[in-house]
């Protein structure tokens, strides 16, 4: 469903699951963009189609995203975004 929502091609880089079936031997994966362990959401508004070296990237990006957020704000980013999600609900 998700990956014939977003045609088969990888969202960031626009590779195929062809191109990448071929190339490196596996097809696109389905990512949580805001990931599953924050929100346990599997909803297919929070899924995109992505290569596997994407989803590294957006994996790396959430670590970093995390340690940043504790830094700065002295919480997990679950709490930070529900903290978010109450504050947004407000307006």
């Amino acid at each position: 469903m998700v990956k014939t929502r977003d045609g088969y091609k990888c969202v960031i880089c626009g590779i195929t699951d062809e191109e990448t079936l071929n190339e490196h031997g596996f097809s696109l994966e389905v990512h949580h963009k805001v990931p599953y362990r924050i929100t346990k959401d599997n909803d297919p508004e929070n899924l995109v189609t992505v290569c596997n070296r994407c989803h590294k990237l957006f994996e790396d990006l959430w670590f970093n995203e995390e340690d940043v957020v504790k830094k700065t704000f002295g919480i997990s980013i679950r709490q930070f975004y529900k903290k978010c999600t109450i504050e947004n609900s407000k307006t």
